[in-house]
């Protein structure tokens, strides 16, 4: 008897499913542009490679934070002058110097900009430490930590300070 049907490949065997069905083996197939490809054929696909080392760098141990700054150091006993010297408004008789004018807020990250009226404005606006903030109206300042800062002009520094993050808080 002469079948209809072409005759089964050798790479195509006829199997049982579990269901009883006849499947068929499915050939791979290949990728005829595979010679003019610039991919080391032996090597990893270049997107599992990346995939891979992202997930080594997620599940890699993460490097210790910084400790935390350490606390200010206390500061010495204050001597004050004669109180017919002092005048309660002005805080320069009692032992401050003014260092600027807070002119407004700096971008969004709650820098301050000051303007300078000392001469020594590098070390005194840009270096971290205690400083003593007067606010419009008070007689006397209050002590702020100042985390830093720097010089964007004539006499124009940025400053940060501690427990300002934003610039509705500045």
């Amino acid at each position: 008897p002469v079948s209809s049907r072409p005759a089964r490949s050798s790479l195509a065997p006829r199997r049982a499913s579990p269901d009883g069905a006849p499947e068929t083996k499915r050939r791979r197939k290949k990728n005829k542009y595979e010679k003019f490809s610039k991919v080391d054929p032996g090597g990893a696909d270049p997107w599992e490679a990346a995939i891979r080392a992202a997930e080594d760098a997620q599940n890699a141990p993460a490097t210790p934070a910084a400790p935390p700054p350490a606390p200010p150091s206390p500061r010495p006993r204050t001597e004050y002058p004669e109180a017919a010297a002092v005048d309660p408004y002005d805080p320069t008789t009692f032992g401050f110097v003014e260092l600027g004018t807070i002119v407004g807020p700096h971008g969004v990250k709650g820098e301050l900009r000051v303007r300078a009226d000392t001469d020594f404005g590098d070390d005194r606006l840009c270096s971290p430490g205690a400083r003593h903030l007067r606010p419009a109206g008070r007689r006397f300042p209050r002590e702020v930590q100042m985390r830093g800062g720097r010089r964007v002009g004539d006499g124009t520094y940025l400053v940060r300070m501690e427990g300002v993050e934003d610039r509705d808080a500045a």
